[in-house]
């Protein structure tokens, strides 16, 4: 099958996990790859989802050569409007179906922003409806820092004190755990807000740490919808 042979050159892993997340209904995976199906008729020519992962394979491909990258790519996980796919040890291409994401992101190229991950290249798919950001890996949090960090996120920042955090989080980490993570989480705040990085799609899933801070990734909201360049792949 088509969809197999290039997975197998891109040395694509956890496909698997791909039809799963798609099965259960999970929002990115069904955008980018809905997206593709409606942009290419798949479905109305009588196509499968065999055929519409082959397409988002070939989406892969130029991608990869397009970044320059080396060609062993992981399916990391899918969030609301797209699906990140792990490059190297460092590296990720978040396949998005939303615009104003891609903007964004397009804004950020070239900045060195505390507490963001950076961004280094920004591609509309020409003709699948599909943006394509390259950009840093940031480690997830653990199940304990996330419990934490998703309390402070329905707080108020002048709430998030060490005492008040561990009474609504219920946190059973130590008193100095609890506390770098506070510390950290104000930090990173404070430093979106001062450079006016939007915080509309601030939650544990957009956030976790990159050379030791807490940093925030796949910012939604407003931005200046500068032109993406555009990259056609061959259908």
């Amino acid at each position: 099958m088509k969809y197999l042979l290039l997975f197998e050159e891109l040395k694509i892993k956890k496909t698997k996990k791909i039809f799963r997340h798609l099965d259960d209904g999970k929002g990115g995976a069904e955008a980018i790859l809905g997206t593709i199906d409606d942009t290419n008729d798949i479905t109305a020519g009588e196509g499968g989802t065999d055929d519409t992962i082959g397409f988002l394979g070939d989406i892969l491909k130029r991608l990869v050569k397009r970044f320059g990258l080396k060609t062993k790519v992981k399916y990391i996980d899918s969030g609301s409007f797209g699906m990140a796919f792990g490059v190297g040890d460092n590296k990720v291409i978040k396949l998005t179906s939303n615009k104003g994401e891609a903007m964004i992101a397009k804004d950020m190229l070239g900045k060195k922003i505390p507490h963001c991950v950076n961004y280094y290249d920004v591609v509309v798919v020409k003709g699948y409806g599909v943006y394509a950001i390259l950009m840093d890996r940031a480690e997830m949090f653990d199940s304990d820092t996330e419990e934490v960090v998703d309390t402070m996120v329905d707080m108020n920042i002048s709430q998030c004190t060490l005492k008040e955090v561990k009474k609504r989080s219920g946190s059973d980490l130590g008193d100095n755990k609890i506390k770098k993570i506070v510390d950290d989480y104000i930090k990173m705040y404070k430093a979106l807000t001062k450079n006016k990085v939007s915080l509309q799609d601030l939650h544990t899933g957009n956030m976790g740490y990159l050379d030791g801070k807490m940093v925030h990734f796949d910012m939604m909201g407003s931005s200046s919808y500068r032109d993406i360049s555009k990259i056609k792949v061959k259908k």
